[in-house]
């Protein structure tokens, strides 16, 4: 199975800036090398998309056209509250937006010299700020992105940067999703089957389908999927890094963990510990075995390879973390949650790694 197959086996991959996509892959395919995955998204074999939720996902090709319609269907929100907010017009904005698109090419434009060639781009106030837009511009190239004529691409070909170079996407495959600039109601029925289809799938509800797509549960209701029979990865150990598809594609990561373990404390939201057992989402490097996560790790380059267990670490840890620790020092260099992650959060997520109650350094 090639990187293609497997995301496509696996599920579409957070792509944050971080290493994520990285090690999700290097956990399911020994031996695999970075430039492997480099090359298939600089052949548009993979493609980053804004999708479900507005995140950004690293998506086969053949799936573009479903993924940009999960994304036009979660910024249709956002675009209507910036308007109704005042800070822009429909008018100006769609200036800007035209003039974006004459500026982009198919070899890719760095957002700053899109900033001083388009001249006079808005900036916006506390709404577009709590958007998470502080101008026009990313504005701009999301409306761009849903009709599919803007994507991105990484500026120096690794995907564990926030470096991205906007252009007009090439002629790919891009899948049988929904017409650019139209979401429709059947796209739920289509990223249903997906989600479903992935690895896993037969252990997912409808409610995990409902937090995957951020909706309410009731509107899911009809929805008929079923997943395929399944023995449940991985069966020995595997350490796997926030936002893997094995944690994201459910809605409560708590219950994965043995109900003896889930008092545990581990970081949550704000940095605040809270016992494992209440998590919604894991904001840690999960180990994962037998179909459970047992443990959280953590890479530094001073402190190398930690890993923290609920309880007794499974048998074939070492070999599971010296696997891993070996990709990320031959490969990567260093492991980014995103692109933007900091001394300080490390620290938080060490802290509770080393506040397990069994842990091993690697």
């Amino acid at each position: 199975m090639n990187v293609v197959e497997m995301v496509r086996s696996i599920g579409w991959l957070h792509q944050t800036g971080g290493s994520g996509p990285y090690l999700s892959l290097a956990a399911r395919m020994p031996g695999l090398g970075r430039a492997e995955v480099d090359a298939s998204v600089a052949s548009g074999a993979l493609r980053i998309v804004t999708g479900v939720r507005g995140c950004t996902l690293l998506v086969p090709a053949s799936d573009v056209g479903l993924a940009r319609a999960a994304g036009a269907r979660a910024f249709t929100g956002t675009l209507q509250s910036l308007l109704h907010s005042g800070e822009i017009d429909a008018q100006t904005l769609d200036g800007v937006v035209n003039n974006v698109d004459a500026m982009l090419d198919f070899e890719g434009v760095d957002p700053a010299t899109l900033r001083s060639r388009a001249g006079g781009i808005p900036a916006l106030g506390p709404t577009g700020r709590q958007l998470g837009f502080s101008t026009a511009l990313p504005v701009a190239l999301r409306i761009l992105e849903s009709i599919d004529r803007s994507e991105r691409v990484p500026a120096n070909g690794r995907l564990d940067s926030e470096a991205y170079l906007w252009r007009h996407p090439r002629d790919v495959d891009r899948g049988d999703g929904p017409p650019p600039g139209e979401s429709v109601p059947a796209d739920l029925f289509a990223l249903a089957r997906a989600f479903f289809r992935w690895d896993g799938g037969a252990e997912r509800t409808l409610a995990d389908l409902a937090g995957w797509l951020d909706c309410p549960e009731r509107a899911l209701q009809g929805l008929v999927a079923r997943g395929r029979p399944h023995a449940p990865f991985p069966n020995g150990p595997a350490y796997l890094p926030l936002g893997d598809p094995w944690l994201s594609l459910r809605s409560r990561n708590g219950d994965r963990v043995a109900p003896e373990h889930r008092a545990a404390r581990v970081m949550g939201s704000g940095n605040e510990t809270c016992p494992v057992g209440e998590v919604e989402s894991l904001h840690h490097h999960a180990i994962v075995a037998g179909g459970r996560i047992v443990g959280i790790w953590e890479w530094s380059r001073e402190s190398g390879m930690v890993s923290g267990f609920f309880g007794e670490p499974p048998q074939g840890w070492e070999a599971a973390a010296g696997a891993t620790r070996a990709f990320i020092e031959d490969q990567l260099g260093d492991v980014y949650v995103h692109g933007r992650d900091g001394a300080r959060p490390r620290a938080a997520r060490m802290a509770a790694v080393l506040g397990c109650a069994v842990q091993r350094v690697l």
